[in-house]
């Protein structure tokens, strides 16, 4: 195995004899949180699973709903008990209902600093792009975004005490962002000129066309899916 991809806690290194780094790319938590709610509101492949968010006010959603501060306890690598079951039948997120302390959150930034060869930034992906490039030498000829959620309102749509209550019971994730994001800006000023070379080669590559989006669409959708078949045997 050369590289393993997904929603995945910190501490797989523990089991590969070869040298290992890890990459994440950090999310805004309140933007994050609100993608989260209004895209298990209206998805509907999921009935069991998104069924809190279905039911439940954003303000129910959040304080009855345990995954609170999911990026803080997969990056610090939270040891509970890992259940998996039939992704469409029960959910399967035991990990992120763990819990989430002041010594979870330095475990976790201590972790960015010393295992992560790259923290990017999901508001900022085209320069976490180009830092890929730079970093370990990528090509990217041309790429597009997908599964964004077109029925979720955007952050400033959402009243500033929404945005408080998410970022309170966030707090963790909101340092641990911050922390992130002072971690990339250190990386992007070390690469100063080669990486603004980068950024306009990765700003050209967004548009590959409509016949190759679709073939790239198509080819995501069916990895997806084969992947939780493979998980759910």
């Amino acid at each position: 195995m050369k590289l393993f991809k997904g929603h995945m806690p910190f501490g797989l290194h523990r089991f590969i004899p070869q040298p290992t780094t890890y990459i994440t790319v950090l999310r805004d938590p309140i933007n994050r949180t609100i993608s989260e709610y209004y895209y298990g509101r209206h998805r509907r492949t999921h009935p069991i699973v998104d069924r809190d968010a279905k039911r439940l006010s954003l303000e129910e959603y959040l304080a009855k709903v345990p995954y609170n501060n999911p990026q803080t306890k997969a990056i610090a690598g939270v040891d509970v008990p890992y259940r998996y079951h039939f992704y469409t039948a029960l959910p399967s997120h035991h990990f992120y209902s763990g819990p989430c302390t002041a010594e979870t959150l330095e475990t976790a930034k201590a972790n960015l600093s010393r295992h992560f060869s790259l923290v990017g930034l999901t508001e900022r992906f085209e320069e976490t792009l180009a830092l890929a490039k730079v970093l370990f030498g990528w090509k990217i000829p041309y790429y597009t975004s997908i599964r964004q959620g077109p029925k979720r309102p955007k952050k400033e749509d959402v009243s500033p005490q929404q945005r408080t209550l998410i970022a309170e019971y966030h707090k963790f994730d909101m340092d641990l962002y911050s922390f992130g994001v002072s971690l990339f800006d250190r990386v992007i000023a070390e690469h100063g000129e080669r990486l603004s070379l980068e950024l306009d080669s990765i700003r050209r590559a967004k548009n590959p066309g409509a016949i190759r989006s679709v073939y790239h669409r198509c080819g995501s959708i069916i990895r997806r899916h084969f992947i939780r078949m493979r998980c759910a045997m």
